[in-house]
């Protein structure tokens, strides 16, 4: 009935070693079951402790600027980007909310997930809650993915 278990939160590496042993426990007893984890990569010591147990971990990655909504800054997502390459599989996200992302914050972000070692990344449509709020076309996304050839990373598009 089940194939897999999704850890998703909040954050849930906020939970610690309390995570770890629940992630263990959950391998022990169905170690043919797959395990995945999101997070936002604010805990790299935590995604590197998960990447021996969990089978795959999606990370978004929020803006090239944290300092409008987070304590969080750069040098600790980019530790979590070399924590993330641990796991077997994993996916780095970014939801393309306007208020957060634009051409140049996006070509930013790109070329930091190029910079370490990271050759996918995952673009996903934001989901306005209230229908005036603007969203990017995936014409608009694609146009910019265009302009930047040089990033050379794959990219895969979810929810347009």
């Amino acid at each position: 009935m089940l194939d897999a278990l999704v850890i998703t939160g909040g954050e849930p590496t906020l939970y610690g070693e309390e995570l770890i042993s629940f992630c263990q426990l959950f391998k022990e007893k169905f170690p043919q079951k797959l395990l995945k984890i999101d997070t936002n990569g604010s805990k790299p010591e935590m995604t590197e402790k998960l990447a021996e147990v969990a089978d795959f971990c999606a990370m978004d990655f929020k803006s090239y600027d944290y300092s409008t909504f987070s304590t969080i800054d750069l040098s600790t997502i980019q530790q979590a980007f070399q924590k993330i390459k641990r796991f077997s599989d994993f996916e780095i996200r970014i939801t393309l909310f306007p208020e957060y992302i634009n051409f140049d914050s996006l070509k930013k972000m790109l070329n930091m997930v190029k910079f370490n070692g990271i050759k996918k990344i995952t673009l996903q449509q934001y989901r306005p809650l209230e229908k005036s709020e603007k969203i990017y076309t995936k014409e608009e996304i694609v146009g910019w993915i265009n302009q930047l050839q040089d990033i050379e990373l794959s990219v895969l598009y979810r929810g347009f």
